[in-house]
């Protein structure tokens, strides 16, 4: 993770939304690439570092959608390695579990998402030392939104915008049971943080989220808790028009109730 990568022209997205601010012949960290796209979501670190990593992004896609099949998550397809919205780019709230729960087998990286802030350290072409401080793109890291009493967001992945409104959060209740918080295709930023706060606040409790308790689900959001190993199998997967609650997952897999089998969804 320490070896350098020196940005090309392909590692520069046209048109992105968030950067870094990186230029062809900087010279910098696959460590610091990470955790510029961990923090931040740059989609220029996020470029160069699938380049340097299997010398193309199109061939690290390909190794993404390998080991999303490795991972069961069967009802997934990344087409960019940035997550940028593209036709044939989908996933379902259960994918989405089961990649947030292999990352919680990774503690150098739920702590990087965790972060509220990074500086990146790279150098110019020239070799002249540069600097660049990146903000968290979760707002409840950075202290701008809060979460209910009891309850820790340890960091994920979220979007508050005037569409595309989504959240996977990695979260632990006052107990430091590991959770996950998933809310896709919302509205509006009001429903994303309404949907939010009432899964979460499910959670707390003086003797914390029950085994087997219902939690309210609707409109393609679901809470499940963390560590858990699963089979994503078409059965399990929830249709968010027919489903009122999700039971806590058995040995992984959520018991459905009053629904049928989900369609794949884009992001």
């Amino acid at each position: 993770m320490d070896s350098s990568v020196t940005i090309e022209q392909e590692d520069i997205p046209y048109g992105a939304d968030r950067t870094c601010g990186l230029s062809v012949g900087n010279v910098i960290s696959a460590r610091q690439l990470l955790n510029a796209a961990a923090v931040y979501s740059a989609e220029d670190a996020c470029l160069a570092l699938a380049r340097a990593a299997s010398g193309s992004a199109s061939a690290f896609v390909e190794s993404m959608n390998n080991k999303a099949k490795e991972l069961g998550m069967t009802n997934t397809s990344y087409t960019d390695p940035a997550g940028t919205d593209e036709e044939g780019q989908y996933t379902t709230v259960y994918d989405t579990y089961l990649l947030l729960n292999a990352i919680l087998e990774h503690p150098d990286l739920t702590n990087t998402l965790g972060l509220s802030s990074y500086t990146l350290d790279y150098s110019r072409a020239d070799g002249e030392q540069k600097q660049q401080w990146l903000s968290s793109d979760n707002l409840y890291v950075t202290g701008t939104a809060s979460s209910p009493r009891g309850v820790t967001v340890l960091g994920g992945k979220m979007n508050a915008a005037a569409e595309n409104n989504y959240a996977a959060l990695l979260v632990q209740d006052n107990y430091g049971n590991p959770y996950v918080v998933i809310v896709l295709n919302t509205d509006s930023q009001v429903n994303l943080y309404e949907r939010m706060e009432q899964m979460m606040e499910n959670m707390d409790g003086e003797e914390g989220f029950q085994p087997g308790g219902a939690l309210p689900l609707s409109f393609f959001q679901g809470m499940f808790p963390g560590n858990q190993n699963g089979k994503n199998d078409e059965d399990d997967m929830i249709d968010p028009s027919e489903v009122s609650v999700v039971d806590e997952p058995k040995n992984g897999n959520p018991k459905k109730k009053n629904g049928n089998k989900n369609k794949k969804r884009k992001y």
